[in-house]
């Protein structure tokens, strides 16, 4: 049993077909790049739900257990989100460790991303379970809505990364994430995933059965090399779903307002960590 053995268990949308296009301990390829490329990070995530007015609860979980434990690493960590993510981590991190990106056009996310990157000077990008463009600019969802009204240009930060040779990262479960362009092509011609998927791509790619997941496989690749326990506890996983559920984040699958994410309950999802643990 491996990392990525774990964290694409119950994979209900096909991602794991992705798996022979990757290297195959992705997680800890990626965890050691994370690791030995600058202590400077910035970390995307937030997916916009239509039918529920809402972020969803897949990303941000992940997300702010792998900023902590970069933090306790001795990173400097940024999170960047839109209106609709931010505010499910102010009450977990500083303010100005919190970057609200702003939904408009092209031109003006470019620069917005420039600038981002101008002053934050990042050496690695991260993004978890963002819906990024495909390839006639539109951001679809997981039923084929363009969500692009209510989704910032993340995609400009990755674009920008890419072409001044600063590290990118990307965790995805569906295809249609900032990430999954690395393997467009392929996304496409495999049943279940999207036929037209995200096009951004990011240099490595993790691939889990829900996107936290990933950010938990690359927790634990992460303590494998540094020999200190970074996954959170299940009391902590358990009380942070509830928390950000309580502030308006919602299963995305079903979609509901409850305590699960991408249709796992909470004990589903301690088992992920539970697994993780013990290996």
């Amino acid at each position: 049993m491996t990392i990525e053995d774990i964290i694409l268990q119950n994979d209900n949308r096909g991602v794991s077909q992705l798996r022979k296009h990757l290297s195959e301990n992705f997680c800890m390829d990626g965890a050691n790049k994370l690791l030995n490329n600058g202590s400077k990070v910035i970390i995307g995530t937030g997916f916009y739900i239509y039918s529920l007015d809402a972020p969803e609860t897949d990303g941000p979980v992940g997300v702010a257990f792998l900023a902590k434990a970069l933090q306790t690493l001795g990173f400097d960590i940024s999170i960047v989100s839109d209106k609709y993510g931010c505010f499910l981590f102010e009450n977990l991190f500083k303010k100005n460790e919190i970057i609200n990106f702003p939904i408009t056009n092209k031109m003006e996310s470019d620069l917005f991303a420039k600038e981002v990157i101008a002053d934050r000077t990042p050496d690695t990008l991260i993004s978890v379970e963002r819906c990024g463009l495909t390839e006639d600019g539109t951001y679809l969802n997981m039923r084929g809505v363009d969500v692009g009204e209510y989704t910032a240009r993340l995609d400009s930060l990755y674009e920008y990364a890419h072409n001044h040779q600063i590290y990118t990262l990307g965790v995805g479960d569906g295809g249609n994430e900032i990430g999954m362009g690395k393997l467009a092509k392929e996304v496409a011609g495999y049943d279940k995933l999207p036929d037209k998927p995200c096009v951004t791509p990011t240099d490595d790619l993790i691939i889990s059965s829900v996107s936290n997941w990933g950010c938990y496989g690359i927790l634990a690749a992460l303590s494998k090399i540094t020999k200190k326990d970074l996954l959170p506890t299940e009391e902590e996983n358990s009380n942070l779903i509830k928390s950000m559920v309580d502030q308006g984040a919602v299963d995305g699958l079903i979609p509901k307002k409850q305590y699960s994410v991408d249709g796992f309950n909470i004990e589903e999802n301690n088992s992920i960590l539970r697994q993780l643990r013990n290996l």
